[in-house]
């Protein structure tokens, strides 16, 4: 919970101070999904959490840090990096369209460049599908609330970057061939 809450704080940071808005709109089902998306992954984790349920799924108390396993402790350090990745994918994206100073100057799209972008062209996808696998690790096979979740952000995320990836090959002739769409070499 402590990692998801992470997630969600830093992503209403970015909508408020980093995020430069365009001229385009998001359609009301994509909006409502999006606000879903996080009231439902927290519903799921507590769904099956210790003290809603008999076990809690592996059967631990919350933030018993000394019960973490090194599978647990790996996985919070892949996701916070991943967590960190994904913050820097959306200050390049909202420095596209801004000067030197900071101040916005342009609502046209860009080749993104830099940290992931140089093997994907949607790194903040990547991270995404990341942060939510270390989630279900941690969370283990018996929290099929949480594997409900990870499918939605798997598949949307995929779909997503692939849709992205060949706009960007259609819009950009420069666009560089090497990148995939979210998995480095592969996809």
């Amino acid at each position: 919970m402590c990692l998801l809450t992470t997630q969600i704080c830093r992503r209403l940071y970015e909508h408020v101070f980093v995020h430069v808005p365009s001229n385009t709109r998001i359609h009301l089902g994509q909006y409502v999904a999006g606000v879903l998306h996080y009231v439902l992954g927290v519903a799921a984790v507590l769904a099956e959490a210790p003290g809603f349920v008999e076990d809690g799924g592996r059967g631990r108390r919350l933030f018993n840090v000394t019960k973490l396993s090194w599978l647990d402790r790996t996985c919070g350090a892949i996701f916070m990096l991943a967590w960190l990745h994904q913050y820097k994918a959306h200050c390049i994206f909202a420095n596209l369209r801004k000067d030197e100073s900071g101040a916005v100057v342009s609502e046209r799209h860009a080749i993104p460049r830099g940290d992931w972008f140089e093997y994907v062209s949607c790194p903040h996808y990547l991270a995404e599908v990341v942060m939510y696998t270390c989630l279900a690790v941690i969370l283990g096979p018996a929290h099929l609330s949480w594997l409900a979740v990870w499918f939605w952000v798997v598949s949307n995320q995929v779909g997503a970057a692939l849709m992205s990836h060949i706009w960007y090959r259609q819009k950009f002739d420069d666009y560089p061939a090497q990148r995939r769409a979210i998995l480095p070499y592969l996809l």
